[in-house]
C-alpha cells in the first residue's frame, strides 16, 4: 500500500486468499501426483485460521477495519511440483473505478 501511495480504505472490501503448501517428502509418488491434481488437500492449518490471519494482518494497512469485508473466498491446496509454498491474497474495494491491491 505504501509503495502504491495508497491509504487504508473505508470502502467495502472483497478478499480472495489462496494458500499453497509443500507436499510432504514422505508421500509416495502416487499420493504426490494426487496432491498436485488437487485430490488431497492439506489438513492443517484450518482454512478459517488462514483467512483470519490475513484479515487481521490487513487491518489499518489495507482497510480501516476488517468489518468492511463483505466478500471472502479462501482455499488451500498443495503446490505443483515446481512451486514453492506461498500465500496469495487479492483484495478489491468498491469505487467508481475499481482499484486492486495484490499482496
Amino acid at each position: 500500500m505504501k509503495k502504491a501511495g495508497l491509504q487504508p480504505t473505508a470502502k467495502r472490501i472483497s478478499v480472495i486468499c489462496s494458500a499453497h503448501f509443500d507436499i510432504p517428502k514422505s508421500y509416495s509418488k502416487k499420493k504426490t501426483l494426487e496432491c498436485e491434481a488437487g485430490i488431497h488437500i492439506p489438513k492443517r492449518p484450518d482454512i478459517d485460521n488462514i483467512a483470519k490471519a490475513v484479515l487481521d494482518g490487513c487491518n489499518e494497512i489495507v482497510y480501516n477495519d476488517d468489518c468492511m469485508v463483505w466478500h471472502l473466498s479462501a482455499f488451500k491446496r498443495y503446490c505443483d511440483h515446481e512451486q514453492e509454498a506461498h500465500l496469495h491474497v487479492k483484495i478489491q474495494w468498491d469505487d467508481d473505478e475499481v482499484e486492486y491491491a495484490n499482496i
